[in-house]
């Protein structure tokens, strides 16, 4: 059996010389390894950026809105779409009540096909209209409330608007067209 006293002095021999190793040295030295490492990394951190940056879209389309009036206007689409408001406007007068009616189902019209055209998808109306909450316009709301509007005129039989509800739908559908820049 082996003696105990030997057992704790070769303990404390080897306590003694771990602690009298030159550790100064072996910590200068593992500073330099991870200074390298870190080093390697930060390179392969920008190669990696790099590369990524080939599958990102570009800055323009990832920080910015489109435009309604942008898109609009690059396919020369809003002169007709200033004609066809004028001539809402116009028609809106000529046979009250029905004119009313008319107007605002024709406006509704106008604002669908602009958004079709201006590459908005959706099987109908309400799903386009879905795809302007993120182009934080103010008159969005209103939009819906005329769109609305205008479904209980056609899905309603004898349904009349009043002049009341004519101008004020109208208006909503103007400061739309004015805050897409369409109208001036």
């Amino acid at each position: 059996m082996p003696d105990i006293d030997n057992i704790i002095t070769s303990i404390w021999n080897s306590v003694v010389l771990f602690f009298g190793l030159p550790w100064e040295e072996y910590l200068t030295t593992l500073w330099g390894i991870f200074i390298v490492l870190d080093g390697v990394l930060v390179v392969l951190f920008v190669i990696l950026v790099v590369k990524a940056k080939t599958f990102a879209p570009p800055i323009s389309k990832r920080y910015t809105r489109p435009s309604l009036s942008g898109l609009l206007k690059h396919k020369k689409l809003i002169e007709k779409y200033v004609s066809m408001w004028k001539k809402i406007q116009d028609d809106a007068e000529s046979a009250p009540p029905h004119s009313y009616t008319t107007a605002i189902v024709n406006a509704d019209i106008l604002i669908d096909e602009l958004l079709q055209d201006a590459g908005f998808e959706g099987k109908d109306m309400g799903e386009r209209l879905g795809k302007l909450n993120g182009f934080g316009l103010k008159t969005l709301n209103g939009v819906w409330r005329a769109h609305r509007l205008r479904n209980k005129i056609v899905h309603t039989s004898d349904f009349e608007a009043s002049k009341h509800a004519k101008d004020e739908t109208l208006a909503v559908y103007e400061n739309f067209l004015k805050e897409i820049k369409v109208l001036e």
